[in-house]
Formats: structure tokens, sequence, C-alpha cells
């Protein structure tokens, strides 16, 4: 992109905002030109500096967008905050390696799970996992809505592991209340049935993986809907199928704890969200947050082939305000970020700036 088809680019941005302003509360939609530019060139300078350690890169950070300012009382406040979320993003990568190898080592005790279920268990679960980090882009994007809409809370789930069992939204619900059994209850019967059988069954690897992620003191952050499952009209999606009464008390001790969207959005979305932090008292990487998504393999293909991603207006403002980081060609060969080239595709943004970056993708079945 050239510079000067950047300007109608931002331009494009402010349009769109004004034309959601005009069926949204403006709050939810508040991006001028002037901001625009002003938030991108903050990016900018970020981008010079990702690679320096440590304090040093927000000291220097500071220094080089203090001159970075708008007109607009208002807009000034957006940026400032945005300012704050950017420094705490950049900081968080400090983390990044212990945060990846966490996750990983969480996605394979939960596949661990999958066989003690499906062999002492007589299930016949198939499931695919994905541990995944989302983009700088998308992070800094989901930052800015938070600004915009005058929300101080952190960022909470930089990190994630996606669960999709092959079929079946019964055996969905009973491995979703298991994982999480075993990850956060330590005195509940989930958790000593499958150690006992771990210690049995398992190598010598796979019980240290085990012993370790068990170990630390993980928490169930509470998170609710925010819509209303009244809204989902079946007739406009006859090929869902929804959750039958004995799949919701299975749920049940999960139920306002986990978002359930078992019961669609408006839009067909279905799956199980619940987030996982280390307890403030944890000896490593205390506060780390990780979300958990379960699906089953028809609710992940509508998910990602038929809603684009974009489930609600949180979700639509992530997106709009992520077009506002997109580099130019220029931008991107000044960039001082170790691998990546461009965002052209994944192998070109090694370092996950524009794409997601799926760390570990495995896959456990009856017979593994």
């Amino acid at each position: 992109m050239k510079r000067e088809e950047r300007k109608d680019f931002l331009a494009e941005v402010e349009a769109e905002s004004k034309l959601e302003s005009e069926n949204k509360n403006p709050k939810e939609m508040n991006m001028t030109q002037e901001l625009a530019e002003a938030i991108h060139l903050t990016y900018v300078q970020a981008t010079h500096l990702i690679n320096i350690n440590g304090v040093q890169v927000e000291r220097h950070l500071r220094e080089k967008t203090d001159e970075i300012t708008t007109t607009c009382d208002q807009d000034q406040a957006i940026l400032n905050c945005f300012k704050d979320k950017l420094d705490s993003c950049i900081k968080a990568r400090e983390f990044t390696f212990d945060v990846t190898e966490l996750t990983e080592a969480i996605q394979r005790v939960c596949l661990y799970i999958v066989r003690w279920l499906n062999r002492e268990r007589n299930m016949n679960i198939d499931v695919e996992t994905t541990a995944r980090r989302k983009s700088v882009e998308s992070e800094l994007a989901k930052a800015l809505s938070l600004a915009d809409a005058d929300d101080i809370s952190p960022l909470m789930d930089l990190f994630g592991i996606r669960i999709i069992n092959h079929e079946g939204i019964h055996d969905l619900c009973i491995l979703t209340v298991k994982i999480i059994n075993i990850l956060c209850k330590p005195n509940y019967p989930d958790r000593k049935a499958f150690v006992t059988y771990a210690e049995k069954n398992f190598n010598e690897l796979q019980k240290a993986i085990i012993k370790y992620v068990l170990s630390l003191p993980f928490e169930l952050i509470p998170v609710t809907r925010k819509d209303n499952p009244e809204d989902f009209d079946p007739s406009q999606f006859p090929e869902i199928e929804l959750p039958t009464r004995e799949n919701l008390e299975v749920l049940k001790p999960l139920l306002g704890i986990v978002k359930n969207y078992l019961l669609p959005k408006k839009n067909g979305y279905q799956s199980i969200h619940a987030i996982l932090a280390l307890s403030a008292n944890s000896p490593e990487l205390a506060g780390v947050k990780i979300e958990f998504q379960f699906r089953t393999w028809k609710m992940d293909n509508h998910a990602e082939n038929n809603i684009n991603a974009s489930h609600d207006v949180h979700k639509d403002r992530v997106k709009q305000y992520r077009r506002i980081f997109t580099l130019s060609e220029e931008e991107q060969e000044k960039a001082n970020i170790r691998f990546f080239n461009n965002d052209k595709n994944v192998h070109n943004d090694q370092d996950g700036i524009h794409h997601a970056k799926a760390f570990a993708c495995r896959r456990m079945n009856p017979i593994s």
C-alpha cells in the first residue's frame, strides 16, 4: 500500500465509523481520521522498536510517541489509553515463549484426558486441537476497541486452545466438564481418577507434563454472554443441531461461569468458551489467562465458513480497527521485526504480526 493510498484508506475507516455510529451507540464507534493516523503512526514507531529488550522498549517508545497528539481532547484520551495498552502488549511479549510452552503443555494434558475417557470410560471421542496465539494486529485492534469504549479491562485471550470434537454435543459437554474439573479442581474425583490412570498407563514424559500442569493453581474466570439466546431463529438455520435438556444438564455445573453458546447466537454461532487463569499466588506466570473454545466439527465449520468470525459488535469493531495497523510496503521494509517480511502469508509472517500463530495442532482419536 503506497503512502498516498494510506490517507484514502484511513479516510475510509473514518467513513465506516460514521456509518456504524448511525446504527449503534456513538460511543461504540468513535474514530476520526486524525485519531486513526495518530494511532497508526504510534504503531509504526513500535515496529521500529519491537525487538529491543525489556524496559528499554517502553522508555524509547514513550519518547518517540509523546509528540504524537491530536487536537480533540476526546481523541487524545483514546490515544493515551491506547498507548498504555500498547505498552502492556509489548511488555507481555517478554513472556511469550514461556506462555507458549505452558499453553502447549495444557493442550497435551487435554489430549491425555481424551485418551483416559476413551479407554477408561468407554467413550468414542475424536478431537482436533489447536494451540494458538492471537496476531499482534488483532491484539492491538482489540486494545483500541477497548480504549474507544472506555473499557479499562486488560486483554484476556491472547493465547488460546480450540478443541473440536468430531461429532456429538453430548460428548462435547462431557469433555468440557472433565477438562475443566481436572485442570481447576484439585480435590475433585475426576482429577483423582485421571491421575490414578495416568500413573499406570502413561510414560515418564507424559506423567511429568501432567504433574507440572496440575501443580499450577488454575482458576476458572466467570464469563457470561451479552446477547439474548432467544434472538436465534431456528428456521433460518435448519441444519444447526440444538442442545437437548440432557446436554445442558451435563453442562449445568459450569453454567454461569462459561459462555454457553450451545444455544446459538443470532447468526448461528455455537461454542463453549471458558477462560482459565493462573492465580495471583502462582509461582510462575501469575495472572496469565488462556481461553478455551469447545466445538463440534459442524459448529467449527459454521463459525469459520459461514460467519467470517465477526460474531458481535465488539468483533466488528476489532475487524474495523485492525485495518489501522496494516503496514504499507515502505513501512514493512523499515519495521524491525525478526522473522517478518510482509503480511502476504504465514511463511513471511512467522512472528505472528498479521496472521494468528498456530503453534501446535494435535489430534487424539479412539485408537490413539
